[in-house]
């Protein structure tokens, strides 16, 4: 496999890693409430995670989280010579049944967590990857 990254969209990549980052907050403003039930997290504990994570180092580590995906996913894209709607779908499937999915099942396993917790957080790495790689494997 070979990385030419002089051949990546890198507008592509740039509103894949931005989309994501708006997806989440989307998602999280849907589910957040749900997903804080699901936590048994009180309010005061809410609270202290807000002040550990400034604003900077929590929304700026997830640009950068995100933009490494895309870029890696792109890369992906372009080794695989994906092209169209179905063919982004099924990789973006394909890599959250072979990834996102196992992993975050074993982590539920091994916790306490509500199952809620891990629907929401797995349905959204769904949504996401599946996005994601059909605007790469569309917009080439």
């Amino acid at each position: 496999m070979g990385i030419d990254f002089a051949a990546l969209n890198w507008l592509a990549i740039a509103v894949v890693c931005i989309a994501t980052f708006f997806l989440g907050a989307v998602w999280y403003t849907a589910f957040g409430p749900l997903w804080v039930k699901y936590n048994r997290y009180t309010p005061e504990q809410v609270a202290a995670m807000q002040k550990s994570r400034p604003p900077a180092l929590f929304f700026g580590g997830m640009i950068v989280s995100y933009a490494i995906f895309a870029v890696f996913l792109a890369i992906l894209v372009q080794n695989l010579a994906l092209s169209g709607v179905i063919a982004g779908a099924l990789a973006g499937l394909v890599l959250w049944l072979a990834i996102a999915l196992p992993i975050n099942l074993t982590s539920w396993l091994a916790s306490t967590k509500h199952l809620g917790v891990y629907i929401i957080d797995t349905a959204y790495q769904l949504v996401f990857l599946t996005g994601g790689a059909v605007v790469l494997a569309v917009w080439r």
